[in-house]
């Protein structure tokens, strides 16, 4: 198994509410694991929180930035997810643009605080999985948008299995 991130540094937010994409390829048969999810903001001080979810949607699906995953095990192979904005079969995005309307289904939900950012590390027993050839895409951001939208850092960790 190999392991990779995807995200983004000092990002003004588009306005929608993903953070990050990421739809598993058709072939190879390689499922994706989620091991962590990670989102701060470093331009407010003002303690301010806010809803933040990670599902899945499907149908109509989000407009993102494109972001390449970086590999972990830098002597390893390159992920089988590519970049890509228009989560897609095998391609990863960032910070939507539009949602696109697709219906979300919400494996988790929780609270971060902006001072505090927020980090979220799965126990084995709690990897979310995405099997190969879905026609959903992993939906990791908030439910309604913080109202900073400068300097956000904010990703996943992710196996292929």
């Amino acid at each position: 198994m190999s392991s990779f991130t995807v995200g983004t540094k000092a990002a003004t937010l588009a306005g929608a509410t993903t953070l990050v994409a990421i739809r598993p390829a058709a072939s190879p048969s390689v499922n994706i694991g989620f091991l962590r999810h990670w989102a701060g903001q470093y331009a407010n001080v003002t303690s301010a929180n806010w809803s933040i979810q990670f599902g899945t949607q499907a149908a109509t699906l989000p407009t993102l930035v494109s972001a390449t995953p970086a590999k972990v095990n830098f002597q390893g192979a390159a992920s089988v997810i590519t970049g890509g904005t228009a989560a897609a079969a095998g391609t990863s995005g960032v910070n939507a643009s539009a949602e696109g309307g697709g219906t979300v289904t919400d494996i988790w939900d929780d609270v971060m605080n902006s001072v505090n950012g927020y980090l979220r590390v799965n126990t084995p027993n709690e990897i979310e999985v995405l099997s190969v050839g879905m026609a959903s895409c992993s939906r990791f951001g908030f439910t309604v948008a913080p109202s900073s939208l400068t300097l956000w850092n904010f990703g996943e960790a992710y196996q292929e299995m």
